[in-house]
């Protein structure tokens, strides 16, 4: 564009020179910078749009890297905590059914003290009941 220009104002500046010899007035000349002018202020505009246009592509690329970055650390944030939540579940889940097991056997102990207690209380009262009929039968065998 600037090369288009520079020619575009030899040109102008070749058909002044040679207007000049050739003994025309300047108006002539006056209109041609005018046109030149016009026309890279022209040329400047659409250099200046295509410019725009282009930052505003590079623009909307680093945006549209910055999210998909961003989407895909979120996604790694997700599967990491998916991953540790998984990892502490089965923590639990072997906590709970060790501690199951545990209960079940204390459960389990707790129950057979139980029946010896009930078990000795049930053979205390039958000599309790056979200590007190002792005593009674003891006088009728001395009669």
């Amino acid at each position: 564009m600037v090369a288009r220009v520079c020619r575009i104002r030899q040109s102008v500046a070749h058909d002044v020179e040679r207007d000049r010899n050739d003994g025309h007035d300047g108006c002539r000349e006056d209109q041609q910078v005018r046109v030149i002018q016009e026309e890279a202020a022209h040329l400047a505009q659409e250099q200046a749009q295509r410019r725009g246009v282009d930052a505003q592509a590079q623009a909307q690329a680093i945006i549209d890297e910055a999210v998909n970055e961003a989407n895909g650390i979120r996604q790694a944030s997700i599967n990491y905590t998916d991953d540790m939540l998984n990892s502490l579940q089965t923590i639990i889940t072997h906590s709970m059914e060790g501690a199951q097991s545990r209960f079940d056997a204390f459960i389990s102990s707790m129950q057979s003290s139980y029946d010896i207690v009930s078990s000795n209380r049930g053979e205390l009262a039958g000599s309790v009941t056979s200590v007190e009929e002792t005593p009674e039968e003891a006088p009728a065998e001395e009669q």
